[in-house]
């Protein structure tokens, strides 16, 4: 192979690191996120990490969870709103600071790194707020009409 083959590999084997640490860190924000907001409305939180079963992962709303929190359930809606919340606004913040680091940083690597950040993190932040079974948006949904109904 020439040398010019071989560089493409490495950036690409980068890349996909950068990528598999990204999504990771999204994921532990994302749960330390609901620790935080559960923890203020002394809800005993408790963050579990799975790795036994990390072949099987799959990104559709029946796969293999990375991370997940359980907590006591509030019979305050709003307390639980504000916990299903918190996960999706930490993806967002850190979206945003990918962001803001994207548009201030002039190296084209960084830039595509961060770039990639940005994806991912608003990407979550997205799929974890569309008001369907099984993600926080659902929870949200679900509490909101709960509140406006009583």
């Amino acid at each position: 192979m020439k040398y010019g083959m071989w560089k493409g590999v490495f950036w690409i084997l980068v890349y996909g690191f950068i990528f598999v640490n990204v999504f990771f860190a999204n994921v532990v924000l994302h749960e330390f996120g609901h620790y935080l907001a559960a923890d203020y409305y002394d809800l005993r939180p408790k963050i579990e990490f799975n790795f036994s079963e990390i072949g099987n992962l799959s990104f559709g709303l029946d796969g293999v969870a990375l991370a997940s929190i359980r907590f006591d359930l509030s019979d305050n809606r709003t307390d639980m709103i504000v916990v299903s919340l918190m996960g999706p606004f930490l993806n967002f913040v850190f979206g945003v600071i990918f962001l803001i680091v994207f548009v201030f940083c002039e190296n084209i690597r960084i830039r595509e790194i961060v770039f990639m950040g940005f994806v991912i993190s608003i990407g979550s932040f997205l799929v974890n707020m569309m008001p369907m079974e099984g993600v926080d948006g659902g929870l949200v949904f679900e509490s909101v009409i709960n509140l406006i109904n009583d």
